[in-house]
């Protein structure tokens, strides 16, 4: 299951913004906005690119 509470702690870590994540990642910033205040699941291709551009492993960003 999709963590959104990982998601927070990684990007407070790497100090990024809603803004700055949406823009390195590609993804929408009003999607992105709904992920973390978990009004929708991302799609694993958004995961992928979340991760990506956090440069953390996709499964970082799920509970285990």
């Amino acid at each position: 299951m999709f963590d959104v509470i990982a998601l927070k702690s990684i990007m407070a870590e790497k100090r990024l913004s809603i803004r700055q994540l949406s823009e390195k990642a590609g993804v929408n910033y009003v999607a992105l906005t709904r992920i973390l205040n978990a009004r929708t699941v991302p799609t694993i291709p958004t995961i992928g690119k979340l991760a990506a551009a956090l440069e953390v492993s996709p499964r970082q960003l799920f509970k285990e």
